[in-house]
């Protein structure tokens, strides 16, 4: 068992005697992110056997807080969104931890325009403090989702064609919506039973 900090991609755990490599039993790696201390694809377990590890065969950890595509974020965290997301089919962010940022960093989460499904941009659930900020959403069902989440932040978010909503809550309450930009909707911005939301037109 060891810890600490390892500015690698890859490792190896074993101890050398006169018989050779002894690698060794199962344990758990918890890696984080040295720049934001984001949690770096969870907690891993791992059998580092000698038949299982070798020099070309090593421990490989990506950075779930920088995501290229859609994902669901499992977390606690800061995501930043890497790239724009085109033509995407079904709900793209799907948020299922508390204390979640998503910055969409300036990019564009596209959908399909099939709504074959009530999908969305992006949709939280029964979560507490989640902000969703800084970019471009279109062409889903509904463009952010909110169910049950409150005390929340969203900012900065043009939500564009889509088939109903531009931004929907539902049963949320307590949250904080400022410099939203939402045209040809159905609706701009829903409130279904939701109370003590507020509003402003500048971030």
């Amino acid at each position: 068992n060891a810890s600490g900090n390892t500015p690698v991609y890859g490792i190896i755990d074993y101890t050398n005697d006169y018989n050779g490599r002894v690698y060794s039993s199962l344990y758990n790696i918890t890696a984080r992110n040295a720049t934001n201390g984001n949690l770096v694809y969870g907690n891993i377990t791992y059998n580092a056997t000698s038949s299982q590890n070798s020099f070309n065969n090593v421990i490989t950890m990506q950075d779930n807080s920088l995501p290229t595509a859609c994902a669901k974020l499992n977390a606690p965290g800061t995501y930043t969104l890497q790239n724009n997301i085109t033509n995407y089919f079904g709900t793209c962010f799907n948020i299922t931890a508390d204390n979640v940022t998503l910055d969409l960093n300036g990019k564009t989460v596209d959908g399909d325009d099939s709504w074959d499904d009530r999908d969305a941009g992006v949709y939280a659930r029964g979560r507490n403090n989640v902000t969703i900020k800084n970019g471009t959403i279109t062409d889903f069902y509904d463009g952010i989702y909110f169910s049950s989440t409150n005390n929340s932040f969203i900012q900065n978010i043009t939500a564009n064609s889509t088939y109903m909503n531009g931004i929907y809550f539902n049963t949320s309450s307590n949250n904080n919506l400022s410099g939203i930009t939402a045209n040809s909707n159905y609706n701009g911005l829903y409130l279904d039973n939701s109370s003590n939301n507020t509003y402003r037109d500048w971030e």
